[in-house]
């Protein structure tokens, strides 16, 4: 993108990425002042499909990306299992935990990004 060039970029972001966008947005307008940024929060599904039809520029999105669109790596998550101080967890006893412990499942029309 050149300097000098007055454009509008719409980008789509979901809530794995939330803490990092706002970073590398300021950047990228430190960048190019002159550029009119659109930020639209969506699912990764949805970005996918509005990427393909051309209605969003860039996308935030978890793998796995078609072949159709180019994708990189920006980083990689790691989930962990937490439970309070008193339960011994080891590799050898997480199905013990978690059908003991009872899990959290969120409602898909609350939060379709975390659903798919």
């Amino acid at each position: 993108m050149k300097k000098t060039t007055t454009e509008s970029l719409s980008i789509g972001f979901g809530i794995s990425c939330f803490q990092h966008v706002p970073k590398w947005l300021r950047t990228f307008s430190d960048q190019y002042p002159e550029c009119h940024i659109v930020t639209k929060q969506l699912s990764s599904s949805e970005q996918i499909n509005q990427l393909m039809q051309g209605e969003l520029d860039i996308g935030f999105v978890r793998m796995p990306v078609p072949e159709s669109l180019h994708s990189i790596s920006l980083f990689k998550e790691y989930i962990v299992l937490a439970v309070p101080n008193e339960v011994k967890v080891c590799s050898g006893n997480i199905n013990e935990i978690l059908a003991t412990h009872p899990l959290l499942q969120i409602n898909p029309s609350l939060a379709p990004c975390l659903a798919e």
